[in-house]
């Protein structure tokens, strides 16, 4: 696969911004491989997460794109045939022609494109559950879909695009009645799917911000029992810090490093 051009998010921008310069570059270089030419370059550390990120959207376009082409080559089947001789038209196809018609799903979730109910996958009741404990009644029919279109990193963990789309949905302002019919959609619109990642990365920063804090607390709270210097037991509080009544040393505590640091 090459393209040569391919849409690229402010969402990204924000999300890769607060890596450090390095990463960003190696980051940017994996999108614009991965979305011009399809090929995947190997990220460590945090580039490593925020590509997990943004990579399933990268493939959404990607096979709209292939799809896309498969669409036009398709449509150039229409007008009159030069070799018949009755001159019939033959008409433009409605839809590119799908080759496994059994798994794909139109947008109701409840058949398939010959018409007939489209059989719900195991991990779709799975969606079911999820989705019922944030609120929606859906089945697993109309869970099937967000199986096929979405990424799987993207449907687990603590802070998944269901809990994402959901929290959207009860803040849009829409009516209450509308919140399962705009649920069940949430796959496939790119509001949502481009507002993941930043909503996600977000999430995780404020998640480690909170696991920072107690990590900080739990280590305040064993705070020095004597001096590091002359070994006196003898220390006095004062404005959070404790000094050596001895040697007059004083131990602070250095939030970043999250340890009591002795100073003379």
């Amino acid at each position: 696969m090459a393209r040569d051009s391919f849409i690229f998010y402010r969402s990204f921008a924000e999300a890769i911004d607060d890596l450090p310069d390095k990463e960003q570059l190696e980051l940017y270089r994996a999108i614009k491989e991965y979305a011009l030419n399809g090929q995947e370059i190997e990220l460590t550390g945090l580039g490593k997460t925020f590509w997990k990120l943004i990579k399933p959207q990268l493939t959404a376009n990607n096979k709209r794109y292939e799809n896309g082409k498969k669409g036009a080559e398709y449509g150039k089947l229409g007008g009159r045939p030069t070799n018949n001789p009755n001159g019939d038209i033959k008409e433009n196809p409605k839809k590119t022609p799908n080759k496994n018609v059994n798994v794909n799903v139109n947008e109701n979730a409840d058949a398939d494109v010959n018409g007939q109910p489209a059989e719900p996958a195991a991990d779709s009741f799975y969606i079911q559950k999820i989705a019922k404990s944030l609120g929606f009644n859906i089945t697993p029919r109309q869970a099937l879909p967000f199986i096929e279109k979405l990424d799987q990193s993207w449907l687990t963990g603590e802070n998944n695009f269901l809990v994402f789309a959901a929290e959207k949905i009860k803040f849009s302002g829409k009516p209450p009645k509308d919140y399962e019919r705009l649920f069940v959609r949430a796959y496939s619109q790119d509001f949502y799917l481009n507002e993941y990642p930043t909503w996600l990365l977000q999430k995780i920063k404020q998640d480690e911000e909170k696991a920072k804090e107690v990590k900080q607390e739990k280590a305040r709270k064993n705070h020095p029992t004597k001096c590091e210097f002359c070994g006196s037991e003898e220390l006095q509080e004062y404005s959070g810090s404790y000094q050596c009544k001895k040697c007059f040393a004083i131990s602070s505590f250095n939030k970043d490093k999250i340890k009591w640091e002795w100073r003379e």
